[in-house]
């Protein structure tokens, strides 16, 4: 009985779902912490979360009933993303508006395709590329969004 003779190990799909997440915390458009979820919420903790907030920032969540939006005092659910668009009252901040957008059709795909979305992330499947490992000690490289204004600041303050 050599380890040549032992089982080969049967495959368990389970394994390969994260029970948690770690999630950005930004402040201003700054990092500020990190938290660890778990990776998958329920509506139930998703309503909860959403009474808890003191801030008007919107998060989105994907949970089994569908594409949750929420901020302080405010949470709506809809399984077509787009039809929460309205409700949110950014049609005066272009930029804002378009990435709610943006982000609002990821969390539909995600929920479509019974796949997990993660909000300010980008889908990571239905590809077939090697995923990059990122170094979780250090800051992420600002988005581009972010860089824009720097800039340009910059350029303000150079005429001047």
């Amino acid at each position: 009985g050599g380890l040549h003779r032992a089982a080969w190990p049967a495959f368990d799909p389970a394994m390969l779902v994260e029970d948690e997440i770690e999630l950005p915390v930004q402040v201003r458009g700054k990092l500020r912490a990190r938290i660890t979820v778990p990776a998958t919420a329920t509506p139930a903790e998703i309503a909860e979360l959403a009474r808890e907030l003191r801030d008007a920032n919107f998060r989105i969540e994907v949970a089994a009933d569908g594409v949750h939006i929420f901020a302080k005092h405010f949470h709506a659910l809809a399984s077509d993303a787009m039809s929460l668009y309205p409700r949110l009252g950014v049609e005066h901040d272009g930029g804002h508006a378009f990435y709610l957008g943006v982000e609002l059709m990821k969390a539909e795909l995600a929920f479509k395709l019974g796949k997990r979305y993660r909000q300010d992330e980008p889908l990571d499947f239905g590809v077939a590329l090697d995923k990059v490992e990122e170094d979780a000690t250090r800051f992420r490289e600002m988005g581009h969004t972010l860089r824009k204004s720097k800039e340009g600041r910059a350029d303000d303050a150079a005429d001047s």
